[in-house]
């Protein structure tokens, strides 16, 4: 009787072994592709998409040319101290002047940041140079939303020193604006 006890306990032992439990369970696995977020000239705008000081005299007294942020054309410049515009006339491409425009292409209502120059630049015609500074820009710089169109456009302006009998040429530079989720 001992013994078929023990064969009994022994037989419940290996056969609650059998019935073990397990349990499965799924997950899914996903990504989200963005649209690529660019900006890019606008070369439809009136400046080309540059930002353009136009046509300037200088003097025997330093001056500065103020290119404002804003696509109205005819406000979008001002001059002071000895420098003069010259108007912008159609037959003379160098004469014209406004901000530097530009477009922005991405994923629709989805953030972005936009950093425009924070120093200046120069400008070049040889060993001769102008500054460029105190950038302005039609929208906020930093935290943005795309619109639900998936783009948006912006306007650069700033501010050139032209100096006192500044020698005659044409000057250019580059700056950049950077745009990023």
């Amino acid at each position: 009787m001992k013994h078929l006890f023990f064969s009994m306990v022994i037989g419940l032992l290996i056969s609650s072994a059998v019935f073990a439990q397990s349990s499965t369970v799924n997950a899914n696995a996903s990504a989200t592709i963005l649209t690529g977020i660019s900006c890019a000239k606008d070369g439809t705008f009136f400046t080309g998409g540059d930002l353009l000081f136009g046509t300037l005299i200088p003097s025997a007294t330093a001056g500065t040319v103020t290119i404002a942020a804003q696509s109205d054309y005819a406000t979008s410049r001002s001059i002071s101290g000895g420098v003069t515009g010259i108007a912008y006339s159609s037959s003379n491409a160098y004469t014209k002047f406004g901000p530097a425009a530009f477009i922005i292409t991405g994923e629709p209502s989805y953030a972005y940041s936009l950093t425009i120059p924070s120093s200046s630049i120069s400008i070049l015609n040889g060993a001769n140079s102008m500054v460029v500074s105190n950038w302005t820009c039609s929208m906020t710089s930093g935290a943005n939303t795309m619109p639900g169109s998936g783009t948006k456009a912006f306007e650069i302006g700033g501010k050139l020193a032209v100096g006192a009998n500044q020698v005659a040429g044409y000057y250019t530079g580059e700056f950049s604006v950077t745009v990023n989720y």
